[in-house]
């Protein structure tokens, strides 16, 4: 092999590794920025942060238990973490105790799809659709 080829070779290397640098430091800022955006958005609905945590904590370790990885998003169908229907029982029990099954299945419940639909359930606010109250506790 020449050494220019060589020489093609390294720099070809270098720039493919500069550049999963940027990509991996990139996925690290959205992230973060995504966490950050997540706890906003349930801040305007009166949400407590740690309501807003638990649940984010238990999406991220639900799709890490499945091997994938990427942010967490108020809007998202709970689909796209591999939740069903048949599932949300379950999230309710680990979020909210053993005690969630019941509540969460009454009937006429509003189906919880996505979420925010979970967040709210687990904050207080009712399971599925509906209004969230004007003020947080403590008059906030």
């Amino acid at each position: 092999m020449s050494d220019w080829a060589s020489l093609a070779i390294a720099v070809a290397a270098v720039l493919a590794l500069a550049a999963v640098w940027r990509w991996v430091a990139g996925r690290r800022r959205a992230d973060g920025a995504s966490l950050a955006s997540f706890l906003r958005h349930f801040d305007a609905l009166h949400v407590p942060d740690e309501v807003a945590l638990r649940v984010h904590h238990h999406l991220e370790q639900w799709m890490a238990d499945a091997g994938q990885a990427f942010p967490v998003g108020p809007r998202d169908p709970l689909s796209r973490y591999g939740i069903g229907p048949e599932d949300v029982d379950e999230a309710l029990d680990l979020l909210l105790g053993a005690s969630a099954s019941s509540a969460g299945s009454a009937p006429g419940r509003p189906p919880i799809e996505t979420v925010e639909d979970l967040v709210r359930c687990v904050a207080g606010h009712g399971c599925g659709a509906g209004p969230l109250p004007r003020e947080k506790a403590g008059g906030r």
